[in-house]
């Protein structure tokens, strides 16, 4: 029958992230788990056409809705909030929008730099899916130079806030915590000096759609 695939690895901090918007809204969908082109190309491994259709550079993820194919977690994200409005991850308030559009880009570009290509990639895709040694120059310059600013900023954005947004759980909450499962699958911790980040991303990571995407 017709409906939501979902095509991408679920350890994708990009495919977590349109699958929890997925389950916020109480979408069924079906999720193909299928490893980004570049990375099949090095495993040698061969990727069905429908997801390269829907995929056009191969990457993930890519959702196909009742045949319209759409690549791009922001893009899906805001598919999704326009096609099924009942729950929204994008608010009208321009105030909130405006902060909700700015923490998602910021997760997905200044998150994603060094704790996805330079943390999670290297010591959860090169071992695991590559068969690699990990960089562990580059890990370490990432956790001692690199990572504690980020912190310390989202630390100071989330003080005595529930949401990122100060207004309501939203996009860009999805877009922020996703990063620290990937922290957290490399075994590494939030310090306690950022205790009010501690705070947010434990609760963040509590709600149901996170434990179902997480598991």
């Amino acid at each position: 029958m017709p409906g939501i695939t979902l095509w991408g690895v679920n350890v994708s901090p990009f495919v977590r992230k349109v699958r929890v918007a997925l389950e916020e809204k109480g979408l069924d969908y079906d999720h193909q788990e299928v490893l980004p082109k570049m990375i099949a190309d090095m495993v040698k491994q061969e990727l069905p056409e429908p997801f390269l259709t829907a995929s056009p550079l191969g990457r993930i993820p890519a959702i196909t809705d009742n045949g319209l194919n759409i690549a791009d977690s922001s893009v899906i994200n805001q598919y999704l909030d326009k096609k099924y409005p009942e729950t929204r991850l994008y608010p009208d308030d321009p105030e909130a929008l405006a902060k909700t559009l700015w923490f998602e880009n910021y997760a997905d570009v200044d998150m994603k730099s060094v704790i996805y290509a330079k943390i999670f990639v290297e010591r959860g895709v090169k071992p695991m899916v590559l068969k690699m040694d990990p960089d562990t120059a580059v890990v370490d310059q990432a956790l001692s130079d690199e990572l504690p600013p980020i912190l310390a900023y989202l630390n100071s954005a989330v003080e005595g806030k529930a949401f990122i947004n100060g207004s309501a759980f939203s996009a860009a909450d999805i877009a922020v915590a996703t990063h620290f499962v990937c922290l957290s699958q490399c075994e590494v911790t939030i310090d306690d000096q950022y205790s009010e980040l501690k705070r947010y991303v434990a609760g963040t990571l509590d709600r149901a759609a996170f434990k179902t995407a997480i598991g």
